[in-house]
Parts: structure tokens; sequence; C-alpha cells
């Protein structure tokens, strides 16, 4: 279980993001119904408040 908390600026969460996703890649792991598309991704209402 991964919770982000108030300390946690946009860029921890673009490096925590990118190394998932990394991790996931190395271990063959299907990324099906895990990653939202980059349109959903980018929805201001979707954005976490630093």
């Amino acid at each position: 279980r991964i919770t982000p908390g108030p300390l946690h600026t946009q860029a921890h969460i673009e490096a925590l993001t990118q190394a998932l996703v990394e991790t996931w890649k190395a271990l063959g792991l299907p990324f099906s119904g895990l990653v939202l598309d980059l349109q959903e991704r980018t929805r201001p209402e979707r954005r976490l408040q630093a």
C-alpha cells in the first residue's frame, strides 16, 4: 500500500510513479487496468495538491 502524505511534493509522486513503472516492467507484470491513459492522468481534478 502506498499513501502519499501532505509533505510529498509533485516531484516525489512523479519519482515514485517512474520507479513503479520501471519495477513493473522489470518484473514483466501487466499494466492492464493499472495505468490511466495520459489524458485521464493530466485532468486537473485528478491531480494531487502539493
